[in-house]
C-alpha cells in the first residue's frame, strides 16, 4: 500500500488550528501500520461528531 505522511511540521502556526495532536495506530491488512489523526475537542459530554 502506498502511503503519504504530511510532516506535523505542516500543522505548526496554523491560524484557528490549535488542537493538540491524537494518533491512532491502524492495520493497513498488509502487514504494516496506517497513522490516523484525529481530534479529540470540547465537553466530554457532547454528542461526537
Amino acid at each position: 500500500m502506498k502511503k503519504l505522511r504530511t510532516p506535523d511540521s505542516c500543522f505548526a502556526n496554523l491560524q484557528d488550528y490549535d488542537f493538540e495532536p491524537n494518533y491512532l495506530m491502524v492495520d493497513d491488512t498488509e502487514g504494516g501500520e496506517l497513522r490516523v489523526h484525529y481530534l479529540d475537542e470540547g465537553p466530554s459530554d457532547a454528542d461526537p461528531i
